[in-house]
């Protein structure tokens, strides 16, 4: 059976907030969904994140074929898509990119299946498409 899918977006944040949020709902993999993985708060470029993610137990894969303005052939979208779903049948997976509120981002995007959107703020917003 698939586990929802959380997405959450890092924003601004200190690092240590933002794996106090991955970790408080016991998150597995974070997918990188962003087209690169590099971003203008250094805590948040790949190398930096895959150092402190593993700190917290915490698996980083990027998928940048699900990318926001990446032109991917649509195989390459599908095969990053069902390979979420795979890693989520046995494991918690949340999608990141910069993007803190989800209906700002192109994650709002992910359909037939249970979305768990992770706020800031640590609220979390059920969405069932």
């Amino acid at each position: 059976m698939q586990n929802p899918i959380y997405t959450i977006g890092h924003g601004r944040q200190p690092i240590e907030k933002f794996l106090e949020l991955l970790t408080s709902n016991n998150i597995e993999i974070l997918a990188d969904v962003s087209a690169v993985a590099r971003s203008r708060w250094p805590q948040f470029n790949q190398k930096a994140l895959i150092i402190a993610l593993g700190q917290a137990n915490i698996l980083y894969i990027h998928f940048s074929e699900l990318g926001w303005k990446i032109q991917a052939p649509k195989e390459d979208f599908d095969r990053g898509i069902k390979e979420i779903i795979k890693l989520s049948s046995t494991q918690k997976v949340c999608l990141m990119c910069a993007e803190s509120l989800p209906e700002k981002c192109h994650r709002k995007l992910i359909q037939n299946m249970q979305i768990i959107d992770i706020y800031p703020s640590g609220q979390l917003k059920v969405i069932d498409h």
